[in-house]
């Protein structure tokens, strides 16, 4: 429940952080983030495949989220943009770590699923509170 939650709020974030058509990329990112987690949070051990196809979406939704990021670090001007291209680099770091995490949840035997499931949600949340620090929400 707590990673859903999170990631849940991950997803308001990334809607949020834009506006024009960068929210309506932001609110489809939102809006596949969470409905991802909500799928793998459910899914068994008998059902890894599916589940790893679902974190992969939501590694999927970092990159872009990253993208958008980077995207905003190279308009940027001066500090703004050293700090974004910092945090940019961050953020990529924390995705690593949650890729990292899917691997170990494509790798888990029925005994340790519950815990490789909840360590990618816990690399999942700790980028949604980087990301949140990066933008300001």
């Amino acid at each position: 429940m707590f990673r859903a939650t999170a990631l849940a709020a991950l997803a308001v974030i990334l809607v949020a952080a834009g506006t024009g058509q960068a929210s309506d990329s932001r609110s489809d990112m939102r809006r596949e983030v969470a409905e991802a987690w909500d799928t793998i949070a459910e899914y068994s051990a008998e059902q890894k495949d599916k589940a790893v196809e679902k974190g992969e979406e939501i590694v999927g939704n970092l990159d872009r989220a990253i993208a958008d990021l980077g995207e905003e670090a190279r308009e940027a001007k001066g500090d703004a943009k050293v700090a974004l291209e910092r945090r940019t680099e961050e953020l990529k770091e924390l995705r690593a770590e949650s890729a990292t995490r899917l691997d170990g949840l494509r790798e888990s035997t029925a005994d340790r699923w519950d815990t490789a499931k909840a360590a990618f949600g816990d690399a999942v949340d700790a980028f949604r509170k980087r990301w949140s620090e990066a933008t300001g929400d």
